[in-house]
């Protein structure tokens, strides 16, 4: 039975072998993310979502599942790394659910 999944993070990574698995399983998928073409091209619904500039997402009536996947790393060497990038990374991994 099609159960419908949001997933959080669901265009790269962790998240979209979890959106090719669900997809695979028949489910009804809705993306949120930044990586609006990788929704595009599987047919799926797409939000975007930016931490800094949050908007309300719209969701169907009953969800039967959320999958929270969202995730950033600076790739830089630590020296590297200013007060500013390791807040974004921090807002983003650790406080996106709140």
């Amino acid at each position: 039975m099609s159960k419908n999944f949001a997933i959080i993070g669901g265009t790269s990574g962790i998240g979209l072998a979890t959106t090719q698995h669900l997809q695979r399983e028949g489910h009804q998928l809705y993306l949120v993310g930044r990586h609006e073409a990788v929704a595009q091209s599987m047919g799926l619904p797409f939000q975007f979502f930016d931490a800094q500039n949050p908007v309300p997402l719209t969701w169907p009536e009953k969800l039967d599942g959320l999958v929270y996947c969202p995730g950033t790393i600076q790739l830089k060497p630590f020296h590297r790394l200013t007060p500013e990038d390791f807040l974004k990374d921090f807002q983003i991994n650790c406080l996106g659910a709140v």
